[in-house]
């Protein structure tokens, strides 16, 4: 759910859409660090099943969650 996730982790998923980004490209997006702070939150995101990594890069998984 939208209200589970934290503001990073929202942030990620407006900044995807429906495109396929790598995380510096996520970060310039929703203006965030490329840093291990992103990546922890990317991985969060790949483990509840709301992205898939599609090497290179991240798809939303879960278009649904996105209001």
């Amino acid at each position: 759910c939208w209200n589970d996730l934290n503001d990073t982790e929202r942030e990620i998923l407006k900044a995807l859409g429906g495109k396929k980004l790598t995380a510096p490209q996520i970060a310039a997006a929703a203006r965030l660090r490329d840093n291990s702070h992103l990546k922890n939150a990317l991985s969060a995101l790949r483990k509840e099943g709301i992205l898939e990594n599609k090497s290179p890069g991240y798809v939303l998984a879960r278009p649904d969650l996105i209001p």
